[in-house]
């Protein structure tokens, strides 16, 4: 199901297929795999994640952040924070990341970053080169290319 509605931008629920309104984003957590009772994404659900943050414990200082939210009520069930952005903010700026010119060099070094993946004991020292399961496929160039425009929309430049 997850799969679908990441690749296909829809659903199936007892056969009826329904549309995924744009924008669609998943972010999805994931507990240690070694804990009881988590299993690890496989590698074709892996893929289409963008990103992977690892979160670490938090430092003193903002656990207490954390308590001073919690007695001021942002995280109440019906607590809702202000909108930064409309739906047409956020299709406006997808409009205009997609505009962003990257020249073929630039796609080509996004090209080899990713494929250092692939063979990464040939092109990283071994303690680096363990970390990687497996190597990124070509919807990782994508979403570098597009994270590259994206920066550059934020930053101001075209």
């Amino acid at each position: 199901a997850m799969l679908e509605a990441m690749e296909e931008r829809q659903t199936t629920i007892a056969g009826t297929e329904y549309p995924i309104p744009e924008p669609f984003l998943v972010i999805a957590t994931q507990n240690p795999v070694d804990q009881e009772g988590t299993y690890a994404l496989s590698e074709a659900q892996t893929d289409r994640f963008l990103l992977k943050e690892i979160v670490r414990y938090p430092s003193p200082e903002q656990e207490v952040e954390v308590l001073t939210r919690l007695d001021a009520g942002l995280y109440d069930r019906g607590h809702r924070g202000r909108p930064v952005a409309s739906l047409d903010d956020i299709r406006h700026l997808q409009r205009i990341t997609r505009e962003v010119h990257m020249s073929r060099d630039l796609m080509l070094y996004a090209s080899r970053l990713v494929g250092v993946t692939r063979d990464a004991g040939n092109y990283l020292p071994s303690n680096l080169a363990r970390l990687i399961e497996y190597g990124a496929s070509p919807r990782a160039t994508i979403a570098l290319c597009t994270s590259a425009r994206a920066l550059a929309v934020l930053s101001g430049r075209n």
